[in-house]
């Protein structure tokens, strides 16, 4: 029961929608002319052998790295722009277009061009739905295109070799692109002395869409996750080609927010990424896709079920002709799909089509179980904020404790006992408003303990595993808390994405949370005063990010404790 009604609130990580238009279809033509590249290093089909043999093969075009704004790259040259004592490189293709017959499938490396190819603007966002209202990150209008598939590199003026920390967006699996202004990495990559580079993957039905037909033509029997596919292409092509912006491909941290998060600690159960970043920062997401694997909601049989009443809802139900009238689709009616089953807090077989899963092929089992073996040994942050549950708690009134166990009983069932022992968590002397229970209940199950078990999965290894807890929220926003994502101009410094005026609070926290990432990605241990240790289930030191920056112990352990053993939070 509670992972079906957890992972319905998946759907709105990010209820503040992008509002993009221009979802038209198009895909972007490429007017560069393209030469043929030796087959045993990308193969026509895709198949992850060819892929794999991108990473091992000898193709890098540099090893140093290359200065001025033309850059050469294994598939061709790039021209950037200057940026002061930075140069961006901003919608460089990693993956061919995932379009035609190539929609629903595995990414395939992009093709080499000849021509210099002009990397001085964002890509097109992946198709995705509106999902209203802005309540966060405003209203960033920007072009969509099934040819989305591109990464933007922020590197240094210099010859000077540096870490790479490479962010992943949010947005429910829904929607995201990494052209939103407060995922600008300028600041980031200026302050922290690192290389930042960032990309867009597949959402929503194209990045997620399983049905038995799909997994019938794959040579792994399995469908979906199609957008974390192409993430791990992503990493692909920076270990192949990021020497040459003077990044460290034996240095590589990965970072996301939100459904970006989740990311992070979803690639931990992807062996083929093993060997394709070495840190790891996780800000409000969380580890468990499904515990059970042949029924869970996000298992690999329930995401097909899921993926069928999705396909049947467009009209393509037929099994005979379901690849072709897919394949056929318009794209905004794929993007819209999404609406058409009204996924917020009901729907389940609408997300089960729109998320991740365990298939057993490439997500081989669950994140948080690799977590805890030698594939997870690679330091670790996970963290989270105060008041992550007001976003998903806007969408219901609660004004009495009888509305809030109401409320609780659609995670919990309807065991009277165990309702009684989640009450008690909330009491009234606590929680003077019944709403403000239900606030903290649901940042308790979807970011703040998973947060925590997560760090505790990886404390135990070899790398050290850290905790925070992010309490600061700019003066516009001071009356919802820290909220689910408010992190994040405090971590790339663009408060002004958000009409954001900082404080000089702000600005300490900034320059604090910033530092200790920084510092993570460099050394692979976040540097604070005072001192940030690692985190140990018998003295769980949480970083606390507000004025002053604090060490505290045991953030609602106890809640989070009593949730476990009551099985809400794995």
């Amino acid at each position: 029961m509670r992972t079906r009604a957890l992972t319905a609130i998946v759907a709105s990580f990010c209820a503040c929608s992008s509002n993009q238009d221009g979802l038209d279809g198009s895909v972007a033509a490429d007017g560069d002319s393209t030469t043929s590249i030796d087959a045993g290093v990308i193969a026509d089909s895709g198949t992850e052998e060819a892929r794999d043999a991108t990473v091992d093969a000898t193709v890098d075009a540099s090893v140093v790295p290359q200065s001025g704004l033309t850059i050469q790259l294994d598939t061709g040259k790039v021209r950037g722009k200057q940026d002061g004592d930075l140069r961006a490189f901003l919608g460089i293709p990693f993956a061919e277009p995932p379009v035609g017959s190539r929609r629903f499938r595995p990414p395939v490396p992009v093709e080499p061009w000849t021509d210099i190819r002009e990397t001085t603007d964002f890509g097109p966002a992946c198709p995705q739905v509106k999902l209203g209202p802005e309540l966060i990150l405003g209203d960033f209008a920007g072009p969509q295109s099934e040819d989305c598939l591109s990464i933007n590199v922020w590197a240094h003026d210099d010859a000077v070799t540096r870490p790479v920390m490479v962010f992943i967006y949010g947005g429910g699996f829904l929607l995201g692109s990494s052209a939103w202004p407060i995922y600008d990495a300028r600041e980031l990559a200026r302050n922290a002395d690192v290389v930042v580079a960032s990309f867009n993957y597949r959402v929503g039905p194209l990045g997620f869409l399983s049905t038995e037909a799909l997994a019938s033509e794959s040579e792994e029997d399995s469908a979906g996750n199609y957008g974390i596919r192409d993430q791990v292409e992503a990493l692909r092509w920076v270990q192949r080609n990021i020497a040459g912006f003077g990044g460290d491909p034996g240095n590589v941290t990965i970072f996301g927010e939100s459904a970006g998060a989740i990311s992070v600690c979803t690639l931990f159960g992807v062996p083929q990424a093993d060997a394709l970043f070495h840190k790891a920062i996780m800000e409000s997401g969380f580890c468990a896709l499904s515990e059970e694997r042949d029924r869970g909601l996000l298992g690999a049989r329930p995401s097909i079920a899921a993926g069928e009443a999705l396909a049947a809802s467009l009209g393509c139900g037929d099994p005979a002709t379901q690849l072709s009238c897919l394949r056929a689709m318009p794209v905004a009616d794929l993007a819209e799909a999404v609406g058409v089953t009204s996924i917020f807090f009901g729907d389940i077989d609408a997300l089960g089509a729109n998320s991740p899963h365990v298939d057993g092929a490439f997500v081989v089992e669950q994140p948080i179980s690799r977590l805890r073996t030698s594939a997870g040994d690679k330091p670790f942050i996970a963290g989270s904020n105060s008041h992550e549950g007001i976003l998903f708690a806007a969408s219901e009134l609660v004004v009495s404790r009888a509305a809030l166990r109401d409320g609780i009983s659609r995670f919990a069932g309807d065991d009277e006992s165990a309702l009684d022992r989640i009450m008690d968590l909330y009491p009234a002397s606590e929680f003077f408003l019944p709403s403000d229970a239900w606030i903290a209940f649901l940042g308790d199950l979807t970011f703040i303990c998973p947060g925590l078990s997560a760090a505790e999965a990886a404390s135990g290894g070899a790398m050290p595993s850290f905790a925070y807890h992010f309490r600061r929220s700019p003066l516009l926003t001071r009356a919802v808390g820290a909220a689910h994502g408010i992190e994040l101009p405090y971590v790339f410094g663009t408060f002004s994405s958000m009409g954001i005026i900082p404080t000089a609070s702000d600005d300490l926290v900034h320059r604090a949370i910033q530092g200790a990432w920084a510092r993570f990605a460099q050394v692979g241990a976040p540097e604070l005063s005072p001192r940030w240790r690692p985190y140990e289930p018998a003295a769980a030191t949480i970083a606390i990010f507000d004025d002053p920056v604090e060490m505290e112990i045991s953030i609602r352990n106890g809640r989070c404790t009593k949730l476990k053993e009551l099985g809400l939070v794995y």
